[in-house]
């Protein structure tokens, strides 16, 4: 079974499988909100079906990093190359998925402070790499700890209101980014 999260506490990082969390959770609300809307017959490229995306990714994500016990910095981690096995696959392929997940990834990274790592390696794959000590393992917990290097305090809620009234995150009130935020100063 994939892990979920790979916490590097010597390294004050904790790897929240962006993949896994996807196909476990997202995927589902996803599918669910389109046939709700009755869009189940529209593309991946419909601004609905992505404000739909937008929605459960981030807010899915936010969640679970504000829920996380981990004591040590959160970084999602997403492979981009692969999902798992999941119901979104029924309407979509999933190369489409992994191109609009990235997307939604790097506009998280610029606008929210959550930080955000993209690999063509999976986190079992990583996790391996580690443990048995190979310098392609290091090589990329080197690269992962350079972006997490990232200052915090430069993302203000004002800079986050054209993305959030963008893509409809009307849940993404300067209370929770306050408690984003929040959260990732107190692990700093």
């Amino acid at each position: 079974m994939p892990m979920t999260d790979l916490d590097l506490g010597y390294h004050n990082i904790n790897l929240i499988n962006c993949n896994e969390l996807f196909a476990d959770k997202i995927s589902d609300l996803i599918i669910d909100h389109i046939y709700d809307l009755n869009l189940h017959d529209k593309k991946i490229s419909n601004n609905t079906i992505r404000k739909i995306f937008f929605h459960h990714i981030i807010h899915t994500i936010c969640e679970y990093i504000l829920n996380s016990k981990s004591t040590s910095k959160s970084v999602i981690f997403f492979n981009n190359l692969q999902l798992p096995e999941c119901s979104l696959n029924t309407l979509y392929k999933e190369s489409e998925c992994l191109k609009l997940i990235e997307c939604i990834l790097h506009k998280v990274n610029r606008h929210i402070p959550i930080r955000v790592y993209i690999s063509k390696y999976s986190l079992d794959y990583f996790n391996h790499l580690l443990e048995t000590k190979q310098g392609k393992g290091q090589v990329l917990l080197n690269d992962i700890k350079r972006n997490n290097s990232r200052k915090y305090d430069n993302y203000t809620f004002n800079k986050a209101i054209n993305f959030t009234k963008q893509y409809d995150l009307t849940w993404l009130s300067e209370e929770y980014f306050r408690k984003l935020s929040t959260k990732f100063l107190i692990l700093h």
